[in-house]
């Protein structure tokens, strides 16, 4: 069952990367070779170093310009420096009384608190160049361990999005490289493919190898009922070793764990975002 779930999901997630790679990766690649060039590897494979990331990098004028956008839309949205949301009870609360407002208060203490611990502000810098520069932005929220949350930058080019019949996105598959240590640390060496754990025991920790985390809603029909544990929660996480196309761990969140923004939408049914650039 594991593996059918896993070439399901490995096909479904190759059928809308090959149409987003056919519509969108080569004007990102375009676009990042000169507002970030540090990501202008999207359909192109570079090596470490400089050479090759920076070739087309005559003026730093659009960089600059990418820069601004990020820097005003953390200031006015998310400043760290001070509170920035708030959480406050529905209307058929605030008639009985303070207890709900205070509460809450506390609550929205707490999670600026938390926030500020974890590494959000670093990885929001980053979202609001991809927004501002793609149109797009992608960002996978984890319970940490050093901090109570943890968040990661979701590069473009590594990962596909649906809507569902209301426009929101509500499936992500991602693409990513672990090697052998990593992937032990992740998800446990009893969880991975025999395979891998042979090639990672013969000298092979540094070794990469990709893997696609598969989030999507599931169908009611695919969940007992009265269970909450995460094989029966209502939103599906499925990470999937695509070397050896095999499940490595299925779980699931009560909510959506990516937080996909787009500047502007195209003007078709494309799920992916714009932004006007001259």
């Amino acid at each position: 069952m594991a593996d059918l779930l896993a070439n399901e999901q490995l096909n479904k997630y190759e059928s809308a990367r090959s149409k987003r790679s056919a519509i969108f990766d080569s004007d990102w690649q375009t676009i990042s070779q000169y507002f970030l060039p540090q990501e202008s590897d999207i359909n192109v494979t570079k090596t470490e170093g400089i050479t090759g990331w920076t070739d087309r990098i005559f003026d730093t004028t659009a960089i600059q310009a990418a820069q601004t956008m990020a820097a005003g839309q953390r200031n006015w949205l998310t400043p760290s420096s001070e509170p920035w949301a708030q959480f406050e009870p529905p209307e058929s609360m605030r008639t009985g009384g303070d207890d709900a407002a205070i509460w809450l208060g506390k609550a929205s203490d707490i999670t600026m608190q938390e926030l500020a611990r974890s590494n959000f502000y670093s990885v929001m810098n980053i979202a609001y160049l991809h927004v501002g520069i793609f149109g797009t932005d992608c960002i996978f929220c984890e319970e940490g361990k050093a901090a109570a949350l943890n968040f990661r930058n979701t590069k473009v080019g590594t990962y596909t999005i649906e809507e569902n019949d209301e426009g929101v996105v509500d499936t992500v598959r991602r693409e990513f490289k672990l090697t052998g240590r990593q992937a032990i640390q992740m998800f446990g060496e009893d969880a991975l493919p025999d395979k891998m754990r042979t090639a990672i025991k013969g000298k092979g920790q540094d070794r990469s190898f990709d893997f696609v985390h598969a989030v999507f809603p599931r169908e009611d029909s695919q969940r007992l009922p009265n269970r909450e544990d995460g094989a029966n929660k209502p939103i599906a996480s499925v990470y999937i070793s695509k070397d050896f196309r095999e499940c490595v761990s299925v779980s699931g969140y009560d909510e959506m764990p990516y937080l996909v923004s787009r500047f502007a939408k195209w003007g078709t049914d494309s799920p992916w975002g714009y932004t006007l650039r001259i």
